[in-house]
């Protein structure tokens, strides 16, 4: 794959993901390493009682909040104007929501500027945090000795928040908004249905035991929740309990299930895991090999095995969506990063099933640190040879992009909510 654009941005990749999103046809991104404006240091006073110019000193590095269009346009580049970096939550009409310490911040998808404030009581984990379809954030929050309540920021008026239900179990910190807008929260060893009224109210909660997650995700699609990647529920009350998924292989020992990526269509769920290269033996996590497995959702049942990677590279998702293709069932476009003493490679893999796959390596020793995928392109924020990072826009037409069910790592836009 060649790419269309690349613009030498420089900086440095942020800890958290996600790092780049896609919304209505922009790319939106946390860049760190970005210099911030010098500061202007106490001069004291003179005898006169003035203000001495102390000078300025070096005002160190720090993190922004980028977009550009598909063309490469620069829209804006907005540090915060601090060393921290952010959790980049989501994109929607209402702005680009952050989770940053002690609070909730949405940016101006114009400029990038600080539109609302809102602070958060208690502990609130970044897939904690919704994107409503009106544009409403939903946050879980955990205080301590008051549980875990369900809240709403009321945007229109200067972010208040509104309790929408308490007393949730204490162990759940994970919210999915299915395509009713009705509420999805789980925890260590449980997943809970909030039927969400006209009002805005939540009703009693009901609750389904989980098996013990293996990641902090939780997806929502065709009417089930898939918590942990461990446990599928519905929404239906008299579905019955759904045998828990089970993630080992044929010696009994544990797959390594990759965090983040749970994909839910209609009927399905896909999941990335690594697994040892030879049958009934165990070895380092660098060596594995990465597969993708489809489950049925309202069985549990694996339909599907492919493998996706060769063994002894360090293979890892970088990024993945969901295909929609007629006459078949629904396909993975995934990203993948290798390492390797040789250096990096990374390719783009269609998976439709355990056939049909088709490869497109990018540039040679391609090292991506964060990619996004939407509005016909993957964007790709990485680097060669060690050098200097640049983004990267790489053309997918032609490829059917689904945009139903939860086709993306946390949802379309990261905005935890199914289609």
């Amino acid at each position: 794959m060649t790419p269309e654009l690349v613009l030498p941005i420089g900086g440095a990749p942020p800890v958290s993901r996600p790092m780049l999103l896609s919304f209505a046809g922009q790319l939106f991104g946390q860049v760190c390493g970005v210099p911030l404006p010098p500061v202007a240091l106490d001069g004291g006073l003179d005898a006169d009682g003035g203000r001495l110019d102390g000078g300025l000193v070096d005002g160190g590095f720090g993190c922004a909040l980028l977009s550009y269009t598909n063309n490469g346009f620069v829209r804006f580049t907005e540090p915060f104007g601090d060393a921290r970096e952010r959790a980049l939550l989501n994109v929607s009409n209402l702005g680009a929501a952050l989770l940053d310490d002690g609070g909730l911040e949405v940016r101006s998808l114009a400029d990038g500027k600080l539109r609302l404030f809102t602070p958060l009581e208690g502990a609130v984990h970044p897939r904690g945090v919704a994107s409503a379809v009106d544009a409403r954030p939903w946050f879980l929050s955990a205080v301590p000795d008051a549980g875990v309540s369900l809240w709403r920021v009321e945007w229109e008026d200067a972010g208040q928040v509104t309790r929408v239900r308490e007393g949730l179990d204490a162990s759940v910190s994970l919210l999915a908004l299915d395509e009713r807008g009705n509420a999805w929260v789980s925890g260590g060893g449980v997943v809970g249905y909030l039927e969400v009224d006209d009002a805005g109210r939540a009703g009693e909660p009901r609750w389904s035991p989980a098996t013990a997650p293996l990641t902090d995700t939780l997806a929502t699609g065709g009417g089930f929740a898939f918590g942990g990647a461990t446990q599928f529920v519905a929404s239906a009350p008299d579905a019955g309990l759904i045998p828990a998924v089970g993630w080992l292989d044929d010696a009994g020992q544990p797959l390594r299930v990759q965090e983040r990526f749970s994909l839910v269509s209609q009927q399905r769920a896909f999941v990335f895991y690594r697994q040892c290269p030879s049958p009934l033996m165990s070895c380092g996590a660098e060596d594995d090999e990465l597969w993708l497995r489809q489950l049925e959702l309202a069985t549990g049942n694996v339909l599907d095995d492919a493998r996706l990677s060769p063994p002894f590279r360090d293979a890892r998702v970088v990024e993945a969506s969901l295909l929609e293709l007629s006459g078949y069932p629904p396909g993975v476009m995934s990203l993948i990063q290798l390492h390797r003493d040789g250096g990096a490679a990374a390719y783009l893999q269609l998976s439709v099933g355990s056939a049909g796959d088709l490869t497109c390596p990018l540039p040679e020793q391609s090292d991506v640190a964060g990619a996004a995928i939407g509005a016909g392109y993957l964007w790709v924020y990485g680097n060669r040879d060690g050098g200097p990072y640049a983004l990267e826009a790489y053309p997918l037409t032609g490829v059917p992009l689904s945009g139903s069910a939860w086709p993306l790592a946390d949802g379309v836009a990261g905005q935890r909510r199914a289609r």
